[in-house]
């Protein structure tokens, strides 16, 4: 897309949308974010410290008391991928694993209950183990599902009308972000 002073002056579509044909890609066409996600989950969790239903130093125990150091390893552990717990989804593979569903409390049981990678905020490793757990602790806190509370919080109140969770979820309305 190009804008100009506020006015969309092109909208266009490339390509496909898989590397092996798939649709073409147009300006209606949703993409995925990925992992710009776990910039929602801490938004998500801090918005509920400022309702004051949480802390951001609140330790995991409070919520997984059975995982590993979980009174050790606190919500902003788990955001600023300090907390140790070894990732289930490493960026340079994949594996079997990833291709089998699993509940997110049964990924947190078997990832988070072993051994960790390192000491708490001793290093920094990227971890999508942790932001699986802080979106848990965001939806048990809450009440709502994430896609829901996410809806409610932030796409609906910043007129992000096509945006949605992921792939088969319906988007907060219809229209462009």
């Amino acid at each position: 897309v190009v804008v100009k002073d506020g006015q969309t002056i092109l909208a266009r579509g490339y390509g496909t949308t898989a590397v092996d044909g798939g649709s073409p890609v147009t300006p209606d066409t949703a993409f995925g974010i990925g992992s710009v996600t776990k910039q929602f989950a801490c938004a998500a969790a801090i918005a509920l410290e400022d309702d004051k239903k949480l802390s951001m130093n609140d330790r995991v125990a409070r919520w997984y008391p059975k995982a590993t150091r979980a009174a050790d390893i606190t919500l902003d552990d788990l955001g600023a991928h300090l907390a140790g717990y070894p990732d289930y989804y490493p960026l340079d593979f994949v594996d079997r694993r990833m291709r089998e569903a699993i509940a997110p409390d049964e990924l947190l049981a078997r990832y988070a209950g072993g051994a960790l990678d390192f000491e708490p905020r001793r290093r920094w490793s990227y971890s999508n183990t942790g932001f699986v757990m802080l979106g848990r602790v965001v939806e048990r806190v809450s009440g709502k599902p994430f896609g829901e509370l996410l809806r409610a919080r932030f796409f609906g109140p910043l007129g992000m009308k096509a945006s949605s969770l992921g792939p088969g979820a319906a988007p907060h309305a219809t229209g462009h972000t």
